[in-house]
């Protein structure tokens, strides 16, 4: 198993910021995002936990084979093999360009790290991360495609089974890691044609909430998918990534977005 060969002196991250972290940003050995230092040979958190993986471990899928994945605002997915296990990896660069960037790299890791140590298998895997060149690269289970290339509408049976799905990790992230998701979409729920299993994906605005009936304010995600109080800019809370997934579900099952007219990032 590829998760074997990567993972290491794996602890459990803590869900509380830890006192007297140093300054996140570029730094000598690499990238230090929170109580993390991503280095050119991988992941060390506070705590002694680390994720051996470099860019030498891996082989890039050229673009012409399928090698290109997908592009975001702070970066682009690869498709890459590992070169041990021949395994297939998604890995995701995102350039440490702005304080949104570190922000966003600290998000994601910290949740993938602590998922790891108390694993949902309605989540991506998490296989490492590493720096170069002024990016931070994270590598992820590399599944089929995402619920936005589905043919749509999807036959009940199997919506049903994607509901249930999405459902079991969004109860893992509210009530094991007091998470809110805040960009449910397509496009980030990734689906298995062998298993027919469905994973929540990136995690880069996800946020942190005190307890579980704690709230947020911040104005991040999609447009498109977005619950009423966030696009007011109200207080919100859990019950905002229910209405995200209301929307992807009705998605799904008619063929279009109820709400195409604000479709944009």
């Amino acid at each position: 198993m590829m998760k074997r060969n990567l993972k290491i002196n794996l602890d459990v991250i803590k869900d509380d910021e830890e006192e007297n972290v140093p300054k996140e940003g570029l730094c000598e050995d690499g990238v230090r995002v929170g109580s993390l230092l991503v280095s050119s040979q991988g992941l060390t958190t506070s705590q002694g936990a680390s994720y051996v993986l470099s860019l030498d471990d891996l082989v890039l899928v050229r673009e012409e084979e399928g090698g290109f994945l997908g592009r975001g605002s702070s970066g682009s997915v690869r498709r890459a093999i590992h070169r041990v296990t021949g395994q297939a990896v998604a890995l995701k660069e995102i350039k440490v360009t702005s304080q949104a960037h570190l922000s966003e790299i600290r998000r994601e890791l910290e949740t993938l790290h602590a998922s790891g140590t108390r694993p949902s298998s309605q989540l991506v895997d998490f296989y490492g991360a590493f720096s170069h060149e002024g990016s931070v690269f994270i590598a992820v289970e590399c599944l089929d495609g995402s619920l936005d290339e589905l043919p749509k509408p999807v036959p009940l049976p199997v919506l049903s089974r994607i509901t249930h799905g999405i459902l079991l990790g969004l109860f893992y992230l509210h009530r094991t890691r007091h998470l809110i998701h805040r960009d449910l979409k397509p496009n980030n729920v990734l689906f298995n044609l062998q298993t027919g299993a469905v994973k929540i994906s990136d995690f880069g605005v996800s946020s942190y909430l005190e307890c579980t009936k704690g709230d947020a304010n911040s104005f991040v995600g999609t447009v498109t998918y977005m619950s009423p109080e966030r696009l007011k800019g109200e207080i919100y809370s859990y019950s905002a990534d229910i209405w995200s997934l209301g929307l992807v579900i009705a998605e799904l099952a008619v063929g279009a977005c109820p709400y195409s007219g604000l479709r944009g990032e």
